[in-house]
């Protein structure tokens, strides 16, 4: 399994936002996510468990209730064991984000809710991608979170030309 479309798999990575470096704050992590495009969003749970999504966007603030992506995002979990889950086509409810929470997944639960203050969450089985809970339990403890962005590599060596 890997946690990275085929697209995307001949880009560098950058950490975009970490709780263990820039703090717990909602606000900050869509600062840091301005003008970046896909993303990937990991989380330890208090008791290990490590899950995220691939987003097909950006994480931003909207109006409550509105939501934005593609098709292309998908959940996953990592440990204690690996499985993916990809877009079932049942709604278009693929991610969401306001002052308050963000949120992966729709239907009758979200895949991922997150609380404003980056400190709980909440996952249960999603009709967007039809998984199961991805976390130790359906309410959890975040340990730390990361949202990692792509860099193309001629982007990169563009600006590393630019720059001398």
């Amino acid at each position: 399994m890997n946690v990275v479309p085929a697209a995307r798999r001949t880009e560098c990575w950058e950490l975009l936002y970490s709780t263990a470096r820039d703090g717990v704050s909602l606000h900050t992590l869509f600062r840091c996510n301005e003008g970046i495009g896909p993303a990937l969003l990991l989380i330890r749970d208090s008791a290990g468990y490590i899950f995220g999504a691939y987003t097909s966007d950006r994480w931003r603030r909207e109006k409550v209730g509105r939501t934005y992506g593609t098709g292309e995002a998908f959940v996953f979990t990592t440990r204690p064991r690996r499985a993916q889950h990809v877009w079932t086509k049942a709604n278009y409810l693929f991610q969401s984000g306001s002052s308050d929470s963000i949120s992966i997944g729709g239907g009758s639960h979200f895949a991922l809710w997150l609380d404003g203050d980056l400190m709980f969450g909440t996952s249960g089985a999603c009709e967007s991608f039809g998984n199961p809970c991805l976390a130790s339990t359906a309410e959890f403890g975040i340990a730390q979170l990361e949202v990692w962005g792509f860099a193309t590599l001629n982007r990169l060596h563009t600006e590393n030309r630019s720059t001398k």
